[in-house]
């Protein structure tokens, strides 16, 4: 792919207002935007959630890589050789990488310690090193030796969203902020929220972990499993679930006391590693296993590092190393507590969502939507495209941001462009004089100058296989609708059947006056689960009120907070109605304090139950 960004100084236009602006610096066409909607942008950038799989704007400003970039890496300029590379691997899944290497400069050793994800805020990203693509033994210059995986080694920049195919409509269903996406989409922005390690601790003697995830193989033999190993998705929310043993007078060895059950509960999402500790070997056979792993983890570091000089090695390494020696010899110990007889486990897991009913999405130009529907197939034209979601088109005018148009219609340019490319008969320098062109009334000299170190040939190559990637500045003067008014003529000179096409949806025509083009859009962090709580009749007081316990959720006993919550009526149906199905149940009416105040005045209710197919 033929790409570069450029490491020099930016010149800003002449007569540009972009030296007087900041946060609508990453907003092209920003002086076609209202001020409202660039402070709301702004925003919107502190609440952006980074997608699993992020893309970075195909139409961007020339300023964005240098406003957006990322502090949570290590670089190093000068040369460093991998010395070594420590896996924990458990169920097949790398759960963490301790990489050791030498830097040349000072000639001491480092280590570089690596988890499966690194945490953003609330969320997650995976985390890479460029140690991944080396041998042990090779030597290399300029290098990033931990990075967050939404960052471009090549040149820093980050990704935070994506383009979008998309149409703008009117209809009922996309109403004010309203918008409709479909399942695609929905999982276009999956992301991995974080949660804190969930720790259990429990004693063997007196304690059972349930086997809430065991298996019969294919022999006949059953395989005891009391939670998800790494690399496997939780089902339903519950992780493990521990239950005392039963000490009654001749209980049976399997005699449990379940009313005494303690279930640790996520959102859901995947395992991500497992840590076992005991000063003692744990009888479990499954636990002892994943205690041994551990332990040889930290074992195999520690060997590596002792096989170093030990003057070269540096005050981190030193450090680490002093640390795992004694976790490896000594007793353990929790804070101030000594495991004596008791086990514990650190459970690390990863969430997994996708876009959901009533989750958020925007453009780089205030133009906020909350997802109303979520449908199966994409839309598509006549001509074969395929668009992942409606927007409201009275929105545009209404909200004064005209630029989203603007980007929206570049965009359709650039399909109609390959489109021309990837028909016509017209001969090599005819393709290439017409992209020129066609970058020329856009004003992109740099893209344009970029495209002169290659053949033409190349070029056409590359334009006709890949969405431009053009950069504006957000004031430029000359960036205006005349410029969009001259690109579409020049296009409908290319191309002659350049019209506004029939879009079906659900297979049938929606409208015969679309256009689908890319839209570039960021997920916010309002989700319809934020901060949910909702109380029950348990977790009332004697006197009726409302109890203080609310440390359920923060020890995963709960996957929601217990804390009393002030909701109105339609609040607190939209809460319920947002949840998952199998959590709904959860929710049932609080009727212990009317009950009470009916019976103060000698009313005594009783609910009945109506038997299933009863016409009452």
């Amino acid at each position: 792919m033929i790409r570069k960004d450029y490491a020099q100084d930016y010149q800003i236009p002449k007569d540009s207002l972009s030296s007087f602006s900041d946060f609508a610096l990453t907003s092209p066409f920003a002086n076609m935007a209202s001020t409202m909607r660039q402070h709301m942008w702004h925003s919107h950038i502190a609440q952006t959630i980074i997608p699993v799989e992020a893309e970075r704007p195909f139409i961007d400003t020339i300023y964005t890589k240098d406003i957006l970039f990322s502090t949570d890496n290590t670089f190093i300029e000068n040369e460093v050789q991998l010395v070594d590379k420590i896996e924990k691997i458990i169920n097949g899944y790398v759960c963490n990488t301790t990489y050791i290497y030498l830097d040349k400069k000072d000639n001491k050793y480092y280590i570089e310690k690596m988890g499966r994800f690194r945490k953003n805020a609330k969320y997650c990203n995976e985390a890479h090193s460029q140690f991944e693509e080396m041998k042990v033994g090779e030597s290399r210059k300029e290098i990033y030796t931990n990075y967050i995986s939404n960052m471009d080694v090549r040149d820093g920049g980050i990704a935070y969203g994506r383009n979008v195919p998309i149409i703008y409509d009117v209809d009922p269903n996309i109403g004010e902020d309203s918008i409709v996406i479909t399942k695609q989409l929905a999982e276009m922005f999956r992301v991995h929220p974080y949660y804190d390690p969930i720790e259990i601790t429990f004693n063997p003697k007196e304690e059972l972990l349930l086997d809430r995830y065991g298996y019969i193989d294919d022999n006949g033999i059953t395989h005891y499993k009391p939670f998800p190993l790494p690399g496997e998705s939780v089902i339903k929310g519950e992780v493990a679930v521990a239950s005392k043993v039963a000490k009654d007078f001749l209980a049976s060895a399997d005699d449990l006391v379940h009313s005494s059950d303690i279930s640790f509960y996520v959102f859901g999402g995947i395992v991500t590693d497992v840590e076992v500790y005991s000063n003692n070997t744990i009888e479990n056979r499954f636990l002892e296993n994943l205690r041994q792993i551990h332990m040889d983890y930290y074992s195999n570091i520690i060997t590596s590092l002792n096989r170093l000089p030990r003057e070269q090695l540096s005050n981190q390494a030193r450090n680490y190393l002093s640390k795992l020696s004694s976790i490896t010899t000594n007793k353990l110990r929790f804070d101030t507590e000594e495991l004596n007889k008791l086990v514990k486990i650190r459970l690390t897991v990863v969430g997994d969502e996708p876009l959901t009913v009533g989750s958020k999405l925007t453009n780089r130009y205030g133009g906020k939507g909350t997802v109303s529907d979520i449908v199966e197939d994409p839309l598509y034209d006549s001509l074969g495209n395929i668009a992942l979601g409606k927007f409201n088109a009275t929105g545009v005018p209404n909200r004064e941001n005209i630029s989203q148009q603007m980007e929206h219609s570049i965009s359709t340019c650039n399909t109609w462009l390959q489109r021309y490319l990837s028909t016509t008969n017209d001969n090599v320098d005819t393709k290439y004089n017409n992209i020129i062109k066609w970058l020329n009334i856009l004003y992109q000299e740099d893209l344009i100058n970029l495209f002169n170190r290659y053949t033409k040939e190349q070029v056409i190559q590359h334009v006709t296989d890949n969405y431009l990637y053009l950069k504006f500045d957000p004031f430029d003067n000359r960036v205006n609708k005349k410029m969009l008014f001259d690109l579409l003529c020049f296009n409908m000179e290319l191309c002659p059947d350049m019209e506004e096409q029939v879009v079906y949806e659900d297979h049938k025509p929606l409208g015969d006056k679309f256009f689908i083009g890319n839209m570039f859009l960021v997920r916010l962090e309002n989700d319809p689960r934020k901060d949910n709580s909702m109380r029950s009749d348990q977790i009332n007081s004697s006197k009726g009120g409302l109890s203080r316990v609310g440390l359920d959720k923060k020890k995963f006993h709960s996957k929601y907070l217990t804390t009393a919550a002030k909701q109105s009526d339609l609040a607190q149906n939209v809460t319920v109605t947002s949840q998952f199905e199998e959590d709904k149940s959860l929710f049932t009416p609080d009727l212990s304090q009317l009950t009470r105040s009916l019976n103060a005045i000698g009313i005594t209710i009783e609910l009945e139950e109506i038997p299933e197919g009863s016409d009452e």
